[in-house]
């Protein structure tokens, strides 16, 4: 607990300073390393209508790092060729942290790119065919029929592989950007983050990537697929052409900072999963050498599956090793799924066991049944239940998405007729004349209706309730997605229509409903194809055979309708791009809480087009991969249910602007006109014409643009009967690498206020610098650690900019050779300034505004890190010293210096003690021999928490925890139970309340002032959102208007300004009341005309005033 309350006095320091027709073409990851990519590429939100669901277990906490231990449901729906993973079906267990890759066309490290100008010089401005068509042969595999059989035999990969990473604190996309160099540039992510990647040559003469690393921006340093004592390659692998592709490479060690590692251990494992892919193909032509015959006789109709499993090489965690635990898998040898997982001390102390207990269902589905959470005694446990829909049912089929699907008859297998419904109308194919020719059967109607026998089974296997340790439980009802694509209706997958949470009583506690698209239509918005009439799971290509002897052959027209979509289509439904909801609304049928609330979405597509190819079918084609389509929240309306109905009582506004914008330029080439598997020719040598085509191949260059949509204005506004509306308006901007740069919050009572941040990668010259400030920055950067703000300065203004001042401004500075604070510096001025300097900081020199006054000095670190010794400028050091491998911190110290502190106890003692007592008796001699100084000691439980503390005055208070780790009793220096923790079993499971946020309220308040004086008014304003409540939104207002009649009324006391109104003649404020004084008539002289009469007054407490005079026609009473 002290670590961590240090841990944010740190964090708040440093903030205040400082997220085809060939589907072999694309290679995606192994299945299980797909189950971890879902998480990336199919985003859990209410747009995607994914609900979150968690179960955790373990967080391992080393210092920046984070690592969850958790079960994680990715409630999308269950695909027929999904892999069932380790945990069961659906389920994934946390970390998973691995680098994968979609591998398009060839591998990139295995093959050229070429440049721009060389495709345009050899592909459109050749004019010999024959060339052009063998230049573009090199783009495609040999295995795919497109090749020539007398060469060439060199291959060029005109597109880029979509690497995945997924990581404790970020997760996003790269791609290699040269070849040569091997260099590497974020599509999405943490940009700032360094990628680099080396490559080795197998057993099988490929070469390929062995092993990555990357570099975030903390400088946290990962590397993936390296080992240490191992000449292993830790790299998952599938064979192609003979050869071998990289896919996947598991994170092998993280090296922090600080100088603190965790380690990862695996296990390799031959994986096989797949299925067939059902396809219908038609043919038909017509004999070019006699119009009167046709090729063939007529139409051909055949279907057939094809395809194979795919195999792989996966590594499956089996240890997981921090400076402070060891994280421990057993797995079965057949199917490597997770029976248990221990946590233990690195001494090897057992603290937790989790059991997992899974049964076998329809389809041969693995399903994760229960989990038991064990304490250290193996004596108790904490049970978690799951149950599934339609668990015991097998179903033979999937749809266009590859989602389950029910047919009437199980035992049919895969046919033709279990393809999704279609009906085709042929009309005629161009053959080499120029005038188009009529099919031998134009006038047959051919019309194919599949899908009779299936209907929809896409919540097949999910997962529909959760029953927890405690007998409450969460059931979540699903229905199949519906997404609008032009009138047609699509689906694929599921959405939460229901979720409803009960205690152990059945006694309903939390009841959330959803309802989808604009004006509760039930439909999202779906991906659709310019002109597609027909579907996106048919190509047409040419079939050249031949007719007759001698080397001519014939093109006739080859439809091939399949099972599952083209792969370029595909390819477009990465980030849910094949439907999306844009408006989705939450219904709370709480018995405390009642209202919805309304999100509104906004996502753009890849944009996908077709080959420019004159047929009916043109194949598909993703024209641009934009990786910026991530979905976003437009809008968020809050309605309250009240006595006389609902209104809108909150509505919130955001907007997005691109930053860290990067653009590719890519070249596809597919085949478009093979030889009939029954023709042993190469098709180039012959005479195939189309009318208008005359290249074997479909091929079109291609973008990809990476970066991020980031928020950049949020307007918040609150309906209020008695104000009207009250509008807060945030505005942000950002540096290149996506970092906030300005934050703007324009008031409802029109005040601006700017915050602007720089970090180090704003200081461009730092390199090689002659003064301190600049060499702190090049520290930062020269070990990535670009996350820290450097300076912030808030201004105020007028709405329109006008009366623009610098009110406080904060400046960091940082130790010259380890990469932590070194000075914090501030300026501040109530009444603000106008022309302040932000920091200059170069090389050859770094100026700061002089109104700057350093405040905190941080004097001294450790090796890892950890603070030991930090002082108020001209205060009182305070001292720290660590402990248990110095994890955590041992003692505190007040007024006291560290150097001369540590020769006082023996750090071995601190870094491994036998026992609480031994640790506590070598802490007692800092008290001992640093009588000046206030000490406070601490003992921990590696693992569980603190045990005991010693304060100032030498009284211990001791900390006792259960086998799970909760605290129990807390008991004083005479082990007296001062305070007991009863643990209720039969408490609810927690609910997630909703959060209902404070409205923006300003009110005017006078300064209070003695009698005589009149105080001005100042403007006390609470911002929306600053108070929370879980009851009501009237609570959380309540809240606010607590504040505002406490603090607004001591806010205008000590800024507001009191006015004299005690001014009349004679009138002076005696003890605190405005007083008339009595007149005194002094003397009276005659002047010319008139009387000059002296006077004064004079006031109760006995001070007279000064001698006034006044002039009278008459002689003034002298008294």
């Amino acid at each position: 607990m002290i670590r961590k309350m240090l841990s944010v006095y740190l964090l708040w320091i440093l903030g205040a300073v400082s997220y085809a027709q060939d589907l072999k073409r694309v290679l995606p990851p192994s299945p299980s390393s797909s189950e971890f990519d879902k998480y990336v590429n199919h985003v859990v939100s209410l747009q995607s209508g994914t609900p979150e669901i968690n179960i955790p277990i373990y967080d391992i906490q080393v210092g920046l790092i984070k690592i969850p231990i958790a079960l994680s449901y990715h409630a999308s729906g269950i695909k027929f060729a999904q892999a069932n993973g380790d945990v069961g079906v659906g389920w994934a267990l946390s970390p998973g942290y691995r680098i994968s890759r979609t591998t398009y066309s060839f591998a990139d490290e295995q093959t050229v790119m070429p440049s721009q100008h060389e495709i345009n010089n050899k592909v459109y401005y050749e004019l010999d065919r024959l060339t052009r068509e063998r230049y573009l042969s090199k783009f495609n595999k040999s295995s795919e029929s497109h090749r020539f059989f007398d060469g060439p035999f060199d291959d060029l990969d005109g597109q880029y592989d979509i690497f995945t990473y997924g990581l404790d604190n970020t997760s996003g996309r790269f791609l290699i950007d040269d070849r040569i160099k091997k260099t590497t540039t974020l599509l999405t992510g943490e940009f700032g983050s360094k990628i680099n990647y080396t490559t080795k040559i197998f057993a099988s003469n490929s070469t390929c990537i062995n092993a990555l690393d990357f570099k975030d921006t903390r400088g946290v340093f990962y590397e993936f697929g390296k080992t240490e004592n191992s000449n292993e390659d830790l790299c998952e692998t599938t064979g192609v052409r003979g050869g071998l592709v990289t896919t996947a490479w598991p994170l092998t060690k993280i090296s922090l900072p600080s100088n603190q590692q965790i380690s990862f251990k695996y296990r390799k494992f031959y994986e096989q999963r797949g299925a067939g892919v059902t396809s219908l193909s038609l043919t038909y032509g017509t004999r070019r050498e006699s119009q009167d015959n046709c090729y063939p006789d007529q139409m051909v109709y055949s279907s057939s599956v094809t395809g194979s499993p795919g195999y792989y090489d996966t590594y499956n965690t089996m240890e997981i090793t921090t400076p402070n635990e060891k994280v421990t898998f057993e797995r079965a040898a057949q199917d490597q799924k997770i029976n248990a997982l221990n946590i233990s001390t690195i001494t090897g102390e057992l603290k937790k066991r989790v059991l997992f207990y899974y049964s076998s269902g329809g389809n041969s589905r693995q399903f994760l049944d229960s989990l038991k959470i064990y304490d250290a005694d193996l004596k108790n446990s904490l049970t978690y239940k799951f149950d599934y829909n339609s668990k015991g049912t097998n179903y033979r089929n999937y749809d266009f998405w590859g989602y389950y699907a029910r047919d009437s008859n199980s035992d049919l297998g895969y046919e033709a007729s279990y393809l999704p419904e279609l009906k085709v109308n042929f009309s005629w194919i161009n053959s080499g004349s120029t005038t188009p020719e009529t099919p031998c059967d134009f006038n047959r109607n051919h019309a194919y209706n599949f899908g009779a026998n299936k209907s929809q089974a896409s919540i097949a296997y999910s997962l529909n309730k959760i029953t927890y340790p405690t007998g409450g439980f969460t059931d979540y009802v699903f229905e199949p997605n519906q997404f609008n694509a032009n009138g047609k209706i699509q689906s694929g997958g599921i959405r939460i229509r229901e979720i409803r949470s009960y205690d152990k009583s059945e006694k309903l506690l939390l009841s959330k409903s959803y309802l989808y698209g604009k004006n509760y239509s039930g439909y999202g918005k779906g991906q659709t194809l310019p002109g597609s009439e027909i579907g996106m799971n048919i190509s047409e290509r040419a079939e050249l055979v031949a007719i007759s002897s001698g080397t001519y052959m014939e093109a006739v027209r080859k439809l091939v309708y399949s099972s599952v979509p083209d792969p370029e289509i595909a390819d477009s439904y990465v980030m849910q791009n094949y439907g999306w909801y844009d408006e989705v609304t939450e219904i709370n049928k709480d018995a405390a809480v009642t209202g919805r609330t309304v999100y509104n979405y906004d996502q753009n597509y890849f944009q996908a087009g077709w080959y420019p190819r004159d047929v009916q079918n043109s194949a598909p084609f993703v024209r641009t991969y934009d990786y910026r389509t991530a979905p976003r929240l437009k809008e968020k309306r809050f309605y309250e249910t009240t006595a006389t109905g609902e209104k809108l009582a909150r509505k919130e506004s955001y907007e997005y602007s691109p930053t860290a914008t990067s653009q590719f330029s890519g070249f596809k080439v597919s085949g478009f006109a093979k030889a009939s598997p029954a023709e042993n020719r190469h098709p180039g040598l012959f005479n195939f014409a189309i009318n208008g085509h005359n290249s074997l191949f479909n091929y079109a260059e291609y973008d990809i643009v990476g970066g991020a949509k980031q928020l950049s204005l949020q307007i918040d506004s609150t309906f209020n009967t008695d104000s009207g509306v009250l509008v807060n308006r945030k505005e942000w901007m950002f540096n290149s690498l996506g970092q906030i740069s300005t934050n703007t919050e324009t008031t409802s009572e029109g005040e601006k206020i700017t915050s602007k941040m720089t970090y180090p990668m704003d200081y461009a010259s730092t390199e090689y610098a002659n003064n301190d400030i600049a060499k702190g920055i090049q520290i930062l950067k020269d070990k990535n650690v670009i996350d820290p703000v450097v300076e912030q300065y808030v201004q105020k203004s007028n709405a329109n900019g006008t009366n623009l001042r610098t009110v406080s401004s904060i400046l960091t500075t940082y130790k010259t050779t380890i990469p932590y604070p070194n000075v914090v510096h501030k300026m501040e001025s109530r009444q603000g300034i106008t022309n302040f300097s932000p920091a200059s900081i170069t090389a050859a020199a770094s100026a700061i505004d002089s109104r700057y006054k350093p405040k905190i000095s941080f004097n001294e670190y450790d090796e890892h890190g950890n603070l030991l010794e930090q002082q108020q400028i001209n205060g009182i050091k305070e001292t720290y010293f660590w402990g248990y491998s110095s994890q955590f911190p041992v003692a505190k110290i007040l007024n006291g210096d560290y150097n001369l502190a540590k020769q006082y106890v023996n750090q071995a003692i601190l870094d491994n003690p036998t026992s609480d007592m031994e640790l506590r008796n070598e802490l007692n001699k800092l008290r001992l021999n640093l009588t000046a100084s206030h000490v406070t000691t601490y003992t921990y439980e590696p693992l569980v928490g603190v045990t005991s503390i010693t304060d100032e005055k030498g009284q211990t208070s001791y900390y006792e925890y259960d086998g799970f780790q909760r605290l129990k009793n807390i008991k004083d220096q005479y082990t007296n139970i001062v305070k007991n923790y009863t643990l209720n079993y039969g408490m609810s499971p927690y609910v997630a309340p909703t959060i209902y946020k404070s409205v923006a309220m300003s009110k005017m308040f006078t300064k209070v002032c003695t009698d005589g004086l009149t105080g001005t008014s100042i403007a006390y304003t609470v911002p929306a959102g600053k108070y929370t409540a879980t009851a009501s939104q009237a609570a959380a207002n309540q809240l606010a208007t607590n504040e505002l009649n406490t603090k607004g009324q001591a806010n205008a006391n000590e800024y507001g300004n009191c006015i004299n109104t005690c001014t009349g003649e004679g009138q002076k404020i005696v003890n605190g009341h405005c007083e008339t004084g009595r007149r005194y008539n002094l003397s009276s002289q005659r002047t010319g005309n008139g009387y000059k009469c002296t006077y004064e007054y004079q006031w109760s407490d006995g001070s007279k005033s000064e001698l006034l005079y006044e002039y009278n026609a008459y002689d003034c009473a002298i008294d």
